[in-house]
Protein backbone atom coordinates (compact mmCIF):
# COMPACT_ATOMS: atom_id res chain seq x y z
CA UNK A 1 0.00 0.00 0.00
CA UNK A 2 2.79 2.46 0.86
CA UNK A 3 4.48 1.87 -2.48
CA UNK A 4 1.16 2.46 -4.25
CA UNK A 5 0.70 5.73 -2.37
CA UNK A 6 4.22 6.79 -3.32
CA UNK A 7 3.49 6.18 -7.01
CA UNK A 8 0.09 7.87 -6.94
CA UNK A 9 1.45 10.94 -5.19
CA UNK A 10 4.73 10.88 -7.15
CA UNK A 11 6.57 11.22 -3.85
CA UNK A 12 10.20 10.37 -3.18
CA UNK A 13 9.14 8.14 -0.28
CA UNK A 14 6.10 7.23 1.82
CA UNK A 15 6.43 5.70 5.26
CA UNK A 16 4.64 5.13 8.58
CA UNK A 17 5.53 7.34 11.55
CA UNK A 18 4.71 6.73 15.21
CA UNK A 19 4.07 9.55 17.69
CA UNK A 20 5.95 12.81 17.94
CA UNK A 21 5.15 16.05 16.16
CA UNK A 22 4.40 15.96 12.41
CA UNK A 23 7.12 17.52 10.28
CA UNK A 24 6.13 21.01 9.09
CA UNK A 25 8.16 21.30 5.93
CA UNK A 26 7.04 22.23 2.41
CA UNK A 27 8.39 18.91 1.11
CA UNK A 28 6.52 16.78 3.68
CA UNK A 29 2.80 15.93 3.88
CA UNK A 30 1.26 13.62 6.49
CA UNK A 31 -2.15 12.14 7.25
CA UNK A 32 -3.12 10.57 10.59
CA UNK A 33 -4.25 6.93 10.67
CA UNK A 34 -5.20 7.06 14.34
CA UNK A 35 -4.13 8.87 17.50
CA UNK A 36 -0.55 7.56 17.24
CA UNK A 37 0.27 6.59 13.66
CA UNK A 38 0.44 8.68 10.50
CA UNK A 39 1.35 8.16 6.86
CA UNK A 40 4.11 10.53 5.75
CA UNK A 41 4.91 11.43 2.13
CA UNK A 42 8.23 13.12 1.35
CA UNK A 43 8.95 15.02 -1.89
CA UNK A 44 12.17 16.31 -3.41
CA UNK A 45 10.45 19.66 -4.06
CA UNK A 46 7.63 21.49 -2.24
CA UNK A 47 4.53 19.31 -2.43
CA UNK A 48 1.61 20.45 -4.65
CA UNK A 49 -1.08 22.36 -2.78
CA UNK A 50 -3.65 19.58 -3.13
CA UNK A 51 -1.36 16.77 -1.86
CA UNK A 52 -2.91 16.52 1.59
CA UNK A 53 -6.41 16.20 0.12
CA UNK A 54 -5.19 13.62 -2.39
CA UNK A 55 -3.51 11.58 0.34
CA UNK A 56 -6.67 11.62 2.47
CA UNK A 57 -8.77 10.59 -0.53
CA UNK A 58 -6.41 7.74 -1.38
CA UNK A 59 -6.50 6.42 2.18
CA UNK A 60 -10.30 6.62 2.15
CA UNK A 61 -10.36 4.75 -1.17
CA UNK A 62 -8.25 2.00 0.36
CA UNK A 63 -10.82 1.43 3.11
CA UNK A 64 -10.57 -2.36 2.71
CA UNK A 65 -6.79 -2.23 3.09
CA UNK A 66 -6.35 0.46 5.70
CA UNK A 67 -7.77 -1.50 8.69
CA UNK A 68 -5.05 -4.11 8.17
CA UNK A 69 -2.36 -1.43 8.05
CA UNK A 70 -2.92 0.10 11.49
CA UNK A 71 -2.51 -3.16 13.48
CA UNK A 72 0.75 -3.81 11.60
CA UNK A 73 1.92 -0.30 12.40
CA UNK A 74 1.07 -0.73 16.05
CA UNK A 75 2.87 -4.08 16.13
CA UNK A 76 6.06 -2.40 14.89
CA UNK A 77 5.99 -0.05 17.89
CA UNK A 78 5.05 -2.64 20.51
CA UNK A 79 7.60 -3.94 23.02
CA UNK A 80 9.34 -7.07 21.65
CA UNK A 81 8.12 -9.32 24.50
CA UNK A 82 4.51 -8.24 23.97
CA UNK A 83 4.79 -8.86 20.25
CA UNK A 84 6.37 -12.29 20.78
CA UNK A 85 3.69 -13.20 23.30
CA UNK A 86 0.88 -12.31 20.88
CA UNK A 87 2.62 -14.13 18.03
CA UNK A 88 3.00 -17.25 20.17
CA UNK A 89 -0.70 -17.16 21.06
CA UNK A 90 -1.56 -16.95 17.36
CA UNK A 91 0.69 -19.95 16.67
CA UNK A 92 -0.84 -22.03 19.47
CA UNK A 93 -4.35 -21.02 18.47
CA UNK A 94 -3.79 -22.13 14.89
CA UNK A 95 -2.28 -25.40 16.13
CA UNK A 96 -5.44 -26.44 17.98
CA UNK A 97 -8.09 -24.65 15.90
CA UNK A 98 -9.21 -22.11 18.50
CA UNK A 99 -10.97 -18.91 17.42
CA UNK A 100 -9.24 -16.58 19.85
CA UNK A 101 -6.71 -16.87 22.68
CA UNK A 102 -5.83 -14.48 25.47
CA UNK A 103 -4.12 -14.14 28.83
CA UNK A 104 -5.79 -12.32 31.72
CA UNK A 105 -5.01 -12.02 35.42
CA UNK A 106 -7.07 -12.26 38.58
CA UNK A 107 -8.15 -8.65 38.98
CA UNK A 108 -6.81 -6.03 36.56
CA UNK A 109 -8.54 -4.91 33.35
CA UNK A 110 -5.44 -5.72 31.30
CA UNK A 111 -5.32 -8.36 28.57
CA UNK A 112 -1.66 -9.34 28.85
CA UNK A 113 -1.55 -11.31 25.63
CA UNK A 114 -4.02 -11.84 22.79
CA UNK A 115 -4.16 -13.39 19.35
CA UNK A 116 -6.61 -10.65 18.29
CA UNK A 117 -8.49 -7.61 19.62
CA UNK A 118 -5.46 -5.80 21.03
CA UNK A 119 -5.45 -3.15 18.28
CA UNK A 120 -9.04 -2.23 19.21
CA UNK A 121 -8.20 -1.47 22.85
CA UNK A 122 -10.52 -4.09 24.22
CA UNK A 123 -9.87 -4.82 27.91
CA UNK A 124 -11.28 -7.20 30.51
CA UNK A 125 -13.72 -4.62 31.91
CA UNK A 126 -15.22 -4.24 28.43
CA UNK A 127 -15.43 -8.02 28.04
CA UNK A 128 -17.13 -8.40 31.42
CA UNK A 129 -19.75 -5.80 30.54
CA UNK A 130 -20.28 -7.42 27.14
CA UNK A 131 -20.71 -10.86 28.69
CA UNK A 132 -23.28 -9.56 31.16
CA UNK A 133 -25.29 -7.88 28.42
CA UNK A 134 -25.02 -10.73 25.91
CA UNK A 135 -25.57 -13.72 28.15
CA UNK A 136 -29.38 -13.93 27.70
CA UNK A 137 -28.89 -14.35 23.95
CA UNK A 138 -25.59 -16.20 23.82
CA UNK A 139 -27.09 -18.96 21.64
CA UNK A 140 -27.15 -16.53 18.70
CA UNK A 141 -23.71 -14.97 18.98
CA UNK A 142 -23.10 -14.68 15.25
CA UNK A 143 -26.41 -12.88 14.70
CA UNK A 144 -25.64 -10.55 17.57
CA UNK A 145 -22.14 -9.87 16.20
CA UNK A 146 -23.60 -8.99 12.79
CA UNK A 147 -26.06 -6.63 14.48
CA UNK A 148 -23.35 -4.95 16.55
CA UNK A 149 -21.09 -4.57 13.53
CA UNK A 150 -23.80 -3.23 11.20
CA UNK A 151 -23.34 0.44 12.11
CA UNK A 152 -23.94 1.66 8.55
CA UNK A 153 -26.76 -0.65 7.54
CA UNK A 154 -30.55 -0.68 8.13
CA UNK A 155 -30.01 -3.58 10.54
CA UNK A 156 -28.20 -1.23 12.92
CA UNK A 157 -31.42 0.72 13.40
CA UNK A 158 -33.07 -2.30 15.02
CA UNK A 159 -33.08 -1.57 18.77
CA UNK A 160 -30.48 -3.37 20.86
CA UNK A 161 -30.36 -3.90 24.59
CA UNK A 162 -29.42 -0.48 26.07
CA UNK A 163 -26.20 -1.84 27.57
CA UNK A 164 -25.16 -3.33 24.24
CA UNK A 165 -25.91 -0.01 22.56
CA UNK A 166 -23.72 1.73 25.14
CA UNK A 167 -20.87 -0.71 24.57
CA UNK A 168 -21.10 -0.33 20.81
CA UNK A 169 -21.10 3.46 21.09
CA UNK A 170 -18.12 3.48 23.48
CA UNK A 171 -15.94 1.04 21.52
CA UNK A 172 -13.66 1.59 18.57
CA UNK A 173 -15.40 0.68 15.30
CA UNK A 174 -15.52 -3.11 15.06
CA UNK A 175 -16.59 -5.34 12.20
CA UNK A 176 -19.05 -8.20 12.70
CA UNK A 177 -16.14 -10.67 12.78
CA UNK A 178 -14.36 -8.62 15.43
CA UNK A 179 -17.52 -8.36 17.53
CA UNK A 180 -17.86 -12.14 17.27
CA UNK A 181 -14.34 -12.63 18.67
CA UNK A 182 -15.13 -10.15 21.45
CA UNK A 183 -18.29 -12.07 22.35
CA UNK A 184 -16.44 -15.38 22.44
CA UNK A 185 -13.67 -13.89 24.60
CA UNK A 186 -16.22 -12.18 26.85
CA UNK A 187 -18.17 -15.35 27.62
CA UNK A 188 -14.95 -17.31 28.22
CA UNK A 189 -13.44 -14.77 30.63
CA UNK A 190 -16.65 -14.10 32.56
CA UNK A 191 -16.49 -17.18 34.84
CA UNK A 192 -13.01 -16.17 36.03
CA UNK A 193 -13.92 -12.59 36.90
CA UNK A 194 -17.55 -12.73 38.06
CA UNK A 195 -17.89 -11.71 41.70
CA UNK A 196 -20.93 -13.93 42.21
CA UNK A 197 -19.61 -17.11 40.61
CA UNK A 198 -15.85 -16.79 40.22
CA UNK A 199 -14.11 -19.94 39.04
CA UNK A 200 -11.02 -21.19 40.81
CA UNK A 201 -7.82 -20.53 38.89
CA UNK A 202 -7.33 -24.13 37.82
CA UNK A 203 -7.20 -25.94 34.49
CA UNK A 204 -10.70 -26.23 33.12
CA UNK A 205 -12.18 -27.51 29.86
CA UNK A 206 -15.64 -26.57 28.58
CA UNK A 207 -17.11 -27.77 25.28
CA UNK A 208 -19.62 -25.78 23.19
CA UNK A 209 -22.38 -24.78 22.86
CA UNK A 210 -22.47 -21.86 22.99
CA UNK A 211 -18.71 -21.58 23.49
CA UNK A 212 -15.89 -23.83 24.56
CA UNK A 213 -12.57 -23.04 26.16
CA UNK A 214 -9.48 -24.46 27.77
CA UNK A 215 -8.31 -22.47 30.79
CA UNK A 216 -4.72 -23.01 31.92
CA UNK A 217 -3.19 -21.28 34.97
CA UNK A 218 0.07 -19.43 34.35
CA UNK A 219 2.54 -18.33 37.00
CA UNK A 220 1.01 -16.98 40.19
CA UNK A 221 -1.90 -14.91 38.91
CA UNK A 222 -2.63 -15.44 35.21
CA UNK A 223 -4.99 -17.57 33.15
CA UNK A 224 -4.45 -18.62 29.54
CA UNK A 225 -7.69 -19.09 27.59
CA UNK A 226 -8.10 -20.87 24.26
CA UNK A 227 -11.66 -20.16 23.08
CA UNK A 228 -13.64 -22.27 20.58
CA UNK A 229 -17.03 -22.00 18.89
CA UNK A 230 -17.31 -25.67 17.91
CA UNK A 231 -16.37 -29.01 19.51
CA UNK A 232 -12.62 -29.58 19.80
CA UNK A 233 -10.13 -32.27 20.80
CA UNK A 234 -9.82 -31.90 24.56
CA UNK A 235 -6.68 -34.04 24.71
CA UNK A 236 -4.89 -32.05 22.00
CA UNK A 237 -5.94 -28.66 23.39
CA UNK A 238 -5.02 -29.52 26.99
CA UNK A 239 -1.64 -30.93 25.99
CA UNK A 240 -0.88 -27.81 23.96
CA UNK A 241 -1.86 -25.57 26.88
CA UNK A 242 0.28 -27.49 29.38
CA UNK A 243 3.33 -27.61 27.12
CA UNK A 244 3.05 -23.88 26.39
CA UNK A 245 3.33 -22.86 30.05
CA UNK A 246 7.12 -22.44 30.46
CA UNK A 247 7.60 -20.28 27.36
CA UNK A 248 4.50 -18.16 27.98
CA UNK A 249 5.57 -17.54 31.57
CA UNK A 250 9.00 -16.49 30.34
CA UNK A 251 7.42 -13.98 27.94
CA UNK A 252 5.07 -12.66 30.63
CA UNK A 253 8.06 -12.12 32.90
CA UNK A 254 9.66 -9.95 30.21
CA UNK A 255 6.65 -7.67 29.75
CA UNK A 256 6.99 -4.07 30.91
CA UNK A 257 4.57 -2.70 33.54
CA UNK A 258 1.36 -1.39 32.01
CA UNK A 259 -0.77 1.57 33.10
CA UNK A 260 -4.47 0.70 32.78
CA UNK A 261 -6.44 3.69 31.45
CA UNK A 262 -7.64 5.80 34.35
CA UNK A 263 -6.26 3.43 36.99
CA UNK A 264 -3.23 2.51 38.98
CA UNK A 265 -0.21 0.84 37.45
CA UNK A 266 -0.47 -2.92 37.15
CA UNK A 267 2.80 -4.62 38.04
CA UNK A 268 3.36 -8.32 37.48
CA UNK A 269 4.41 -10.44 40.42
CA UNK A 270 8.02 -11.41 40.20
CA UNK A 271 7.65 -14.96 41.51
CA UNK A 272 6.65 -16.70 38.29
CA UNK A 273 6.05 -20.26 39.44
CA UNK A 274 4.37 -23.20 37.78
CA UNK A 275 1.01 -23.98 39.29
Amino acid sequence: MLDLLRRELRAASVYLEFGGTPRLEPTVVSQALDEHWRVVAVFTEPAPADTRERLASLLAAFSNTRPSLTPVARAIGRPPAERRLDEELVRLQDLIGAKVSLIIDESSPIIWGASALREHRVDVDFLQALAAAASPIDSALKDLAIHLGASDSPQARTPLDPELERLRASSHPLSADEWYLCLLAALATAPFRSRRQKEARARRVVQPPPIGYVAQPLASQYVLLFVFDEPFSQLHAEATAVHSVPYLEKLIGELPPIDPEGGAKAVRKANLKLV
